[in-house]
């Protein structure tokens, strides 16, 4: 025969305030202590951590009388407080909206100030023109760098100028980017995505 399971601490819990809903009057933790293993089948050792655990979280009142401390519960009582909780948890609810309206019309401010500009699609005019510069500069060094001397020093030249415009440009797109961040608390990620500007672009 399987050994009787005990009652689990929500079990004690509504069990004791039964106690105090069923006969609308009031206890000491003596008579509580007499009255919650008769009746409820709460174990003496339990009822104390049991009562205080609803003390403290207000569902059963407490207040001193003389050198003892009475506890109760009534229905109406019970019943004003579930109607304070569900207030504050609807008025919560309400605060909570409203916050996450302002981020969603906030986003939106953000999003209309992100159209294409002739700034803008001359900067990535630019941008693609020098990396395409780039690009070639680099092969026909590949090609010549065995070669003639001075055709090589004047590859390098030229490389040398496209290098620094490319990182200069490189330079103006970060300041940009970063006054956007500054001006409108746009991250930057969202700045690349918005202005196509690559992932992974850095300076050369």
């Amino acid at each position: 025969m399987s050994k009787k399971k005990g009652l689990s601490f929500d079990d004690k819990r509504t069990r004791m305030l039964e106690i105090f809903t069923e006969s609308k009057t009031f206890f000491t933790l003596k008579e509580l202590e007499k009255v919650a293993p008769k009746q409820k089948g709460i174990v003496l050792p339990s009822v104390k951590e049991v009562l205080q655990s609803l003390v403290d979280d207000d569902v059963v009142s407490s207040d001193k009388c003389g050198t003892q401390t009475v506890y109760w519960c009534l229905p109406s009582q019970a019943v004003q407080k579930k109607r304070c909780k569900i207030a504050s948890l609807t008025e919560n609810l309400q605060t909570k909206y409203v916050l996450r309206q302002q981020l969603l019309q906030r986003r939106d401010e953000l999003r209309s100030c992100h159209q294409d500009t002739e700034e803008r699609i001359q900067l990535i005019e630019k941008v693609n023109e020098l990396e395409s510069q780039l690009k070639m500069l680099k092969e026909q060094l590949d090609i010549y760098k065995e070669s003639d001397p001075e055709v090589l020093a004047e590859i390098r030249s030229v490389s040398h100028i496209a290098w620094e415009a490319a990182n200069r440009w490189t330079d103006n797109i970060f300041s940009i980017r970063s006054w956007v961040a500054s001006k409108f608390g746009l991250p930057s990620s969202e700045f690349d995505k918005n202005f196509g500007i690559p992932e992974d672009l850095d300076y050369i």
